[in-house]
């Protein structure tokens, strides 16, 4: 079979050039990312036995509702379910339009299950959880929280940036974003300016923890690690309950420049949503959480001592 390649590739100018570029590449192999292609093969994997009993297409729907049904009773998690009948159409393209029972099932599991969404993290406590890690020597850890705050970052865009990605002075800074969900779909590159030019202090600071070349990581752990690195601020403010986790810094992000600025047109760019209904959904919700927390008095003592740490214009 051939290797799955899914970085791009230029363009030939000869025809020898063009078959050099391409050889070995499968354009079915391209058409997902390797996480995505992971993840339907998983789901696939509980679904296959079930599809073995059809004789024809019109018996996919039929088992395909029979086997969400059962997936229902045992608890199975609605994305196992969506990851499924995408593989289904991925691998045989032929069955779309076959499967509209099924992803009726689907919309109604999801219109009656809630999902339980990582709560925004509100900019007081980036900002202490941002002095906290410089008190403990994490200036990585600092910078890439007051990155990730300030443009929107997804947790796995976090942990892929190199050094070569960010572009920051005391005059201007943009990050580049590569192999991102969107930058995938139309093989390209994504950028966000970085306006708040505080965070130059911490970029230098990430150059003095350890000599970083233009391809090193900067986060320098695993994704495991950098997640039970960003709970231990968590819970060193004693904010275990509310359920932070490291998507929390996008939405906090987001939901922060909304109430700040208000203008969700140049949030839904900056964020890299697709569609605008969906963007405002997603933080009207983040705002709507927001004003739900409950934080103890020691946890708010803990969380302004922390921020006089910071200059007050770090994630205006």
């Amino acid at each position: 079979m051939p290797r799955t390649v899914r970085r791009p590739i230029k363009k030939g100018k000869s025809l020898a050039e063009r078959q050099a570029a391409r050889r070995g590449i499968s354009l079915r192999g391209v058409g997902i990312s390797a996480t995505t292609e992971h993840r339907y093969n998983s789901a696939m994997s509980t679904l296959l036995p079930s599809l073995e009993l059809a004789g024809s297409m019109d018996d996919l729907d039929p088992l395909c509702e029979e086997w969400i049904e059962a997936q229902w009773v045992a608890g199975t998690p609605l994305g196992i379910i969506g990851d499924a009948l995408c593989g289904v159409h991925f691998y045989w393209p032929q069955s779309k339009g076959f499967l509209k029972g099924s992803w009726r099932l689907y919309r109604n599991w999801r219109r009656i299950e809630v999902p339980q969404r990582a709560p925004p993290l509100p900019r007081l406590v980036c900002r202490a959880l941002i002095s906290f890690f410089l008190e403990c020597n994490e200036p990585t850890m600092a910078f890439l929280l007051a990155l990730g705050f300030h443009t929107y970052l997804r947790t796995g865009e976090i942990l892929k940036l190199t050094a070569q990605d960010v572009a920051l002075n005391s005059q201007h800074g943009v990050v580049t974003i590569r192999r991102s969900k969107t930058g995938l779909r139309f093989n390209i590159d994504e950028a966000v300016a970085i306006n708040d030019l505080s965070l130059f202090s911490l970029w230098e600071l990430c150059h003095l923890e350890r000599a970083l070349a233009p391809g090193d990581l900067i986060c320098r752990r695993s994704a495991n690690a950098f997640r039970q690195l960003f709970y231990q601020g968590i819970h060193f403010f004693k904010l275990d309950h509310i359920g932070f986790a490291p998507y929390s810094i996008r939405r906090g992000g987001a939901t922060h420049s909304f109430q700040t600025s208000q203008s969700l047109e140049s949030i839904l760019l900056r964020g890299r949503w697709r569609a605008l209904g969906v963007a405002r959904l997603y933080i009207e919700a983040g705002q709507a959480e927001l004003s739900q927390l409950q934080v103890s008095p020691q946890s708010q003592r803990l969380l302004a001592s922390f921020n006089r740490g910071l200059p007050p214009q770090m994630l205006p």
